[in-house]
């Protein structure tokens, strides 16, 4: 007889420390917990820079700062990701020596990416000098010297997670970080005698941060190594290291392209201005994933690790129990943000009220893509990162073919269809080929289908794997 559903999760908040869903339950709550003042905290800060910096510069600031991200994601080489699984296999195998070594090969192939990618950023810059306002060019380039930092950043965060660290992975990232933009742009502002604050000086303040982020995280995650020596690595492993890292790098890359295209092409289309307003609107709506960010964060490692020991039937009860928790954390929030949306926007300034319509349209797509929000993952740590970067490329080039036709007819409310309507293409057809390929049906994840099995230690039928087995 099965228990209730709030029996079940009393007993995995109480399980052993080995016990998958009791990892899912502690790890999720605690990054939850970071994730719900995070994203309080960004939420404010936002506000406040742009109240700070007026709708033309915060337009400025935000439209550098997705150019900046999207020039992260191939100086990164898709390292992030791939230590969410390496950094796993080696340190559950106690492989300390060749973890370090990992360690100072990924270090130095993102900064070496980055410097090829901040090289390439500033000749652009250069080539565009004539076209752009001396104030979006000014801000361009200090985006350039945030690429590497930002990169490093997110590489030892992602070490951290993959060693169970998951608040010492997040708040540095989500919540100290944006306080501390704040503090430095607000102390400098006052003390300069600037007002209103500067565009230039938000992006400074951010590299000074994410710098100092960095220094925080590296420490932290080396501390979780045992001081042995560099191992040598086996013939061809870096090499391995490699071949996964570039398809994972091609759909970060494309992801963040695909998360960043509405805000780059209305900036080119409409100007700064508008860019801040949907800016704001589209930073709000992503309130609605931070529980598919909170989970997600704890699930990745757990799902390379159970498909890894090729413990199916565990990874199907564990990825029910994670949708449970995503849908649980974005169904209220969506709603609040659906009804009060004008009044939120209004905290940034009553020229962001406008984005409302744009809000609304992106809180139901984020709220549908919620339902599938571990598919990327369920793909990528399971040696299906071809497949999904392929799909994830489709999906790009008709999210830019759809930005562009509907930002000509509707405006900001077209970028925000196209969005929410490409990224929920794309999970359904994630969905499909975790089916072929895992045989895991997503509607009977969501359903709770999966949880009447009784034998949580099956092992994969490597035979069965391509069709349903539930």
């Amino acid at each position: 007889m099965r228990l209730p559903c709030w029996q079940q999760l009393r007993a995995a908040l109480t399980g052993g420390e080995g016990d998958v869903l009791s990892v899912l339950a502690r790890g999720g709550m605690s990054a939850l917990a970071v994730k719900v003042v995070g994203a309080g905290v960004v939420f404010g800060v936002q506000v406040a820079l742009a109240r700070l910096l007026g709708v033309e510069s915060y337009g400025v600031y935000t439209y550098a700062l997705a150019w900046a991200y999207l020039a992260v994601l191939p100086a990164k080489l898709g390292q992030d990701t791939a230590s969410l699984r390496f950094v796993t296999e080696l340190a559950a195998a106690e492989q300390w020596g060749l973890l370090r070594r990992y360690l100072r090969w990924s270090t130095r192939l993102v900064f070496s990416g980055s410097l090829v990618v901040v090289a390439g950023f500033l000749i652009w810059v250069a080539t565009q000098r004539a076209g752009l306002d001396p104030e979006l060019r000014n801000v361009l380039l200090l985006a350039a010297l945030l690429v590497p930092v930002a990169g490093l950043m997110q590489l030892r965060s992602a070490g951290l997670r993959a060693v169970g660290r998951i608040t010492a992975a997040l708040a540095p990232r989500e919540i100290v970080r944006p306080i501390g933009i704040l503090i430095v742009v607000i102390g400098v502002a006052w003390g300069a005698g600037i007002a209103p604050a500067t565009a230039e000086l938000a992006m400074t303040a951010n590299i000074v941060v994410t710098l100092a982020v960095l220094i925080w995280l590296d420490r932290a995650f080396r501390k979780r190594i045992p001081d042995v020596a560099v191992a040598a690595a086996r013939k061809g492993q870096t090499r391995g290291w490699l071949v996964v890292g570039l398809p994972l790098m091609m759909m970060s890359g494309l992801h963040t392209l695909l998360t960043q295209t509405d805000v780059l092409m209305i900036g080119y289309r409409l100007g700064p201005e508008s860019a801040g307003v949907y800016a704001a609107a589209s930073r709000t709506s992503l309130l609605v994933l931070f529980g598919v960010t909170a989970v997600s964060a704890v699930a990745a490692p757990l799902i390379a690790r159970l498909y890894a020991a090729g413990r199916l039937t565990e990874l199907k009860v564990m990825t029910t129990w994670a949708l449970r928790g995503i849908l649980l954390v974005a169904l209220p929030v969506a709603l609040v943000l659906a009804l009060s949306g004008r009044l939120v926007l209004g905290l940034f300034g009553t020229e962001f009220v406008a984005g409302y319509p744009a809000l609304v349209v992106l809180v139901v797509g984020r709220l549908l893509s919620a339902t599938m929000g571990l598919a990327g993952f369920m793909m990528t740590m399971t040696g299906n990162e071809r497949q999904a970067a392929t799909s994830l490329f489709v999906a790009v080039i008709i999210n830019v073919a759809l930005n562009y036709i509907l930002i000509s007819w509707l405006g900001i409310v077209g970028a925000a269809l196209a969005t929410a309507l490409v990224k929920l293409g794309w999970n359904l057809a994630l969905t499909r080929s975790i089916n072929q390929r895992l045989g895991i049906v997503w509607w009977r994840l969501l359903c709770g289908s999966y949880l009447q099995t009784t034998e949580n230690s099956a092992v994969i039928d490597r035979d069965a794997v391509g069709r349903d087995d539930g």
